[in-house]
């Protein structure tokens, strides 16, 4: 049943807000939290995928999966350019069916694989490089269905983290960067 794939979404939008937060830590010690806003728009392509699960009179829910592909955006941060975002998730659907047009809700959770921006990430210590590893990801998005055409907002927030290694100059620490978009989204709904 669960591979039985009935819908697919296909997705393009554009975050109108975007927001890093980066905690710097040295031996376990939290030294640094601060925020950084995107100083551009980013644009994103999303694909989901949903299985029937439930329906009952014009409520159902869907099962599925997708991804994000999101570009990369610029903000004024010491360690290094904002990261291409990746996830892959685990998705619901819900479905409220009317006469003209349907309204939606969507939940978004998986593992955001990070991508670095340009060849590597700023050198610590002149010679060591930092390490860059993904986290968690969730979403959610709301928003209207009318003949296969989907319009709606969604947040998206990620989580990577940057280790430093230890150098001469340098303590060994981690950067834990947290990453929140709000974006309008526009789509269309395969129907299998």
């Amino acid at each position: 049943m669960f591979c039985e794939f009935k819908k697919i979404d296909v997705s393009y939008g554009t975050s109108f807000y975007a927001k890093e937060r980066e905690m710097y830590y040295e031996d376990s010690v939290l030294q640094e939290d601060k925020s950084v806003h995107a100083s551009n728009n980013g644009k994103f392509v999303k694909f989901d995928m949903y299985s029937p699960l439930l329906k009952v009179e014009n409520n159902s829910l869907y099962m599925g999966f997708g991804m994000r592909l999101e570009e990369a955006l610029e903000v004024n941060s010491e360690y290094g350019n904002f990261n291409y975002l990746t996830p892959i998730y685990i998705s619901t659907l819900y479905l409220k069916e009317n006469k003209n047009i349907n309204f939606y809700g969507k939940f978004n959770i998986g593992y955001e694989f990070a991508l670095e921006k340009g060849d590597e990430l700023k050198k610590f210590d002149g010679y060591k490089e930092a390490k860059l590893s993904g986290g968690m990801h969730f979403g959610i998005e709301s928003g209207i269905e009318y003949k296969k055409f989907l319009l709606g907002i969604n947040y998206n927030q990620s989580s990577t983290k940057i280790t430093i290694p230890e150098g001469d100059n340098q303590l060994e620490g981690k950067i834990d960067r947290d990453f929140s978009t709000i974006g309008r989204v526009l789509g269309y709904r395969l129907d299998i």
